[in-house]
């Protein structure tokens, strides 16, 4: 080829040129000059691996502290009210339920049992704490802490 050693002092003289411009421009007198220190705290600034690896770091502790409320016993607090729409009332008769050498009829009288429409209200407190699962989680706790 007739060109070919045009085309290579071409590309070496924009090569050296590039170069030279490179490298005349880092050691140009003023320019700041970057410590070890720097260099690394830039280069950590907005590294997505060092996000994603901080954001790890706080998700396993979320996850122990997941874990570790389990040690505790498990509380449900119940209310419920309750109130009869209609009145009712019932009759039992003397003996209805029979009558017994030992106690006589029974009931021993006519008897009359009726209710109101009050409102009735029931509390409840319930504490649950699973002894055989502690053990695996404190083997969970082990192992998310490593």
């Amino acid at each position: 080829m007739p060109g070919a050693p045009m085309v290579r002092s071409v590309a070496s003289i924009v090569l050296t040129v590039s170069l030279a411009l490179c490298f005349g421009a880092s050691a140009q007198d003023g320019a700041p000059v970057l410590t070890l220190e720097e260099a690394i705290a830039l280069a950590l600034i907005d590294n997505p691996s060092v996000v994603n690896a901080d954001l790890d770091i706080d998700k396993s502790g979320t996850d122990i502290d997941a874990a570790q409320a389990d040690y505790f016993p498990e509380l449900k607090a119940t209310v419920k009210s309750v109130s009869n729409l209609i009145t009712q009332n019932y009759t039992f008769e003397q003996g209805a339920f029979g009558t017994f050498p030992a106690t006589g009829p029974i009931p021993a009288n006519d008897t009359d049992i009726g209710t109101s429409s009050s409102l009735s209200t029931t509390v409840g407190l319930t504490v649950t704490q699973s002894l055989s699962g502690i053990y695996a989680v404190m083997l969970e706790v082990e192992a998310l802490s490593i």
